[in-house]
């Protein structure tokens, strides 16, 4: 049986940090969980009339990396994509 194991790798004021942010047993619930992991960040630094890629921007950052052991997902695309979607929600 596959476990998949998310990570978040923080590189903030010179110091790197990596946490364990779960561990599951799909990886439809791994991604879901990378996918909420962004979303919740990008909430965070999220204002009205705010343009997409000034989010994109604020994300990037922030530094934080999000991540499936062994897999292939990019925090960094998935969090472009959403600033874009987020940002047009808004208009």
């Amino acid at each position: 049986m596959t476990n998949y194991e998310v990570y978040v790798d923080e590189n903030l004021r010179g110091e790197s940090k990596r946490r364990l942010a779960g561990t599951f047993k799909t990886l439809p619930a791994a991604l879901a969980t990378c996918r909420g992991i962004v979303d919740a960040r990008l909430a965070q630094l999220h204002s009205k009339g705010m343009k997409a890629q000034d989010l994109f921007t604020a994300y990037c950052l922030f530094e934080e990396d999000t991540w499936i052991k062994g897999q292939e997902f990019l925090a960094i695309d998935y969090a472009r994509k959403r600033s874009f979607e987020i940002c047009a929600e808004g208009d």
